[in-house]
């Protein structure tokens, strides 16, 4: 059984309570998302042809006008891959092909009275 007498003559104790912030970032690691932003339309695209059949182009799939409104209103990776899903799935379900802007239009005003509703306390949506 190890006690805490068996550190403090070390002082690694000490050590292990009170981490100066170098030490904690030594180690934290870094990321940055920068390099997405103004390349959101090419991640759409390069993420929609990664993910379809061999053959099937970008405009069979989303209008490029819907390509385009993702692109401006979207930010983050996560964001894009979350709309872009929801836009896919709604097009399907309504038997739409491409996806038209109207529908991922639909999708981005959704999440914002869903986002309003929570923040206000009550769920209209």
């Amino acid at each position: 059984m190890v006690t805490t007498e068996d550190f403090s003559h070390h002082g690694e104790l000490t050590y292990l309570r009170r981490p100066t912030m170098e030490e904690i970032g030594y180690r934290a690691t870094v990321f940055s998302l920068d390099g997405l932003i103004g390349s959101q339309r090419e991640y759409i695209e390069w993420l929609l042809s990664a993910c379809t059949a061999e053959g099937v182009q970008v405009d069979q799939v989303l209008e490029a006008s819907a390509i385009d409104m993702l692109a401006t209103r979207l930010r983050t990776p996560l964001q894009i891959e979350q709309h872009l899903t929801l836009a896919l799935e709604e097009g399907y379900q309504v038997g739409e092909k491409p996806v038209t802007v109207a529908t991922v239009e639909g999708i981005l005003s959704k999440d914002i009275i869903v986002r309003l509703s929570i923040g206000s306390g009550t769920l209209f949506a």
